[in-house]
């Protein structure tokens, strides 16, 4: 098992016994950081655990892929599974200044689109809802690669909570079209 491997499909004891020191900064052949690998292990406790383990080891969460993906694409891509723990680690990385206002270049959508076609209810997702929506610069109003800003998205997948803080949001900072 490779470090990449444990990270991605290992357990929290698995990653630890192959983990040497300095392994937190290595980018794989694919350009991808051992946090971002970690952060796309399906085993949300796992996960939970590992990330948590190379950030406090100094991972770099401001690292963004070639096509434009920061290290919350795949955490909201897998958060369903474990809101709480989503939430935390969205705090985290927002704080040790990870970039969520990147737009994922093949798509051209927002990091935390797929929060909104998922099967949690919208009262379990406000403390992360929260939190993303009180961070500057969130480009809510770029058409995604379907021609839908993220407001029509969760529109259509029956998010009104998030519609109406994205909402408050454009108003709030008179965000235009395409800004």
């Amino acid at each position: 098992m490779t470090i990449y491997s444990a990270a991605d499909m290992g357990t929290y004891e698995e990653f630890l016994k192959i983990f040497k020191e300095g392994d937190q900064n290595e980018i794989s052949p694919s350009g991808r950081s051992l946090l971002f690998t970690a952060l796309c292990n399906t085993k949300s406790k796992e996960r939970y655990k590992i990330a948590n383990f190379l950030i406090n080891k100094g991972a770099d969460v401001k690292i963004i892929t070639e096509d434009g993906m920061s290290m919350f694409f795949p955490l909201f891509s897998l958060g369903w599974q474990d809101i709480v723990k989503t939430t935390i680690l969205c705090k985290t990385l927002l704080e040790k200044g990870a970039d969520i206002t990147t737009i994922y270049k093949k798509e051209k959508t927002v990091s935390f689109k797929e929060l909104f076609n998922i099967g949690t209810p919208e009262i379990e997702m406000l403390p992360l809802y929260q939190l993303i929506f009180s961070q500057p610069g969130l480009p809510l109003l770029v058409k995604d690669k379907w021609g839908l800003t993220v407001i029509e998205f969760a529109r259509r997948f029956n998010r009104p909570i998030a519609v109406k803080m994205m909402e408050d949001y454009v108003k709030k900072y008179n965000l235009k079209e395409d800004s």
